[in-house]
């Protein structure tokens, strides 16, 4: 399978180029808090800044948990360093503004950032994130954390919202990785985001263990 053959060979080992494993496709990677597995999606997109080299791609980070400007600490602090691809990324920061938080003249150290206004109104976000990934040479973006819409909606309208995120990817050409901590939700709600996906990813010791509806497969990954 595709997973299998992007992962042979140790030169490949640390590319893990997602948009070519999913394109234009809903990824839902779920881990638990406070893990070392946590780490991994930055390294997905650390990957993908790195296969982006040299040409126009950029990746959209959209953080809903954390100022955009704390957003390059925490790759820092994972071992991905990634000041040198500034001009690659772009921020969408759903958290400054409806906090309070004083925005900077240069927010994140250079990084451009797009702020919103009402991470409550959805049916705006959607609207932002569709126009945004369409007018955009991206390939990647990674919603930082699922459950972070909870500080703003009820469940019910974070599901409903994640359901029109799999025709925005598929409309816009985007893979769309969304991040979800596992036990903040109940059961019955993390498996309804589940079905929003058209693939699942779980940190399994050195591996990583992807659900399609085509069947189950392990990838080797280190961090």
């Amino acid at each position: 399978m595709v997973y299998s053959d992007i992962m042979n060979g140790e030169e490949k080992e640390e590319i893990f180029y997602l948009p070519e494993m999913f394109p234009k496709r809903v990824v839902l990677f779920s881990t638990k808090p406070l893990e070392r597995s946590q780490a991994i999606p930055y390294k997905m997109a650390y990957s993908y800044l790195k296969a982006a080299e040299g040409t126009d791609k950029k990746l959209i980070w959209i953080t809903t948990e954390q100022a955009a400007e704390k957003v390059p600490e925490v790759f820092e602090e994972f071992g991905f360093g990634i000041e040198k691809y500034k001009d690659k990324i772009i921020f969408v920061d759903l958290v400054s503004k409806s906090a309070g938080i004083k925005i900077k003249q240069s927010p994140g150290l250079g990084y451009k950032t797009v702020y919103i206004e009402n991470p409550n109104n959805l049916i705006d976000v959607s609207m932002v994130f569709s126009d945004l990934f369409s007018d955009t040479l991206c390939q990647l973006a990674i919603i930082d954390s699922v459950n972070g819409f909870l500080a703003f909606n009820s469940e019910q309208n974070v599901v409903r919202f994640l359901r029109f995120l799999p025709s925005i990817a598929y409309r816009t050409d985007t893979t769309l990785l969304l991040i979800l901590l596992k036990g903040e939700y109940s059961e019955d709600i993390e498996s309804a985001i589940q079905t929003c996906a058209d693939a699942s990813m779980v940190a399994d010791n050195n591996f990583i263990s992807i659900k399609t509806r085509f069947g189950n497969e392990k990838i080797p990954l280190s961090l």
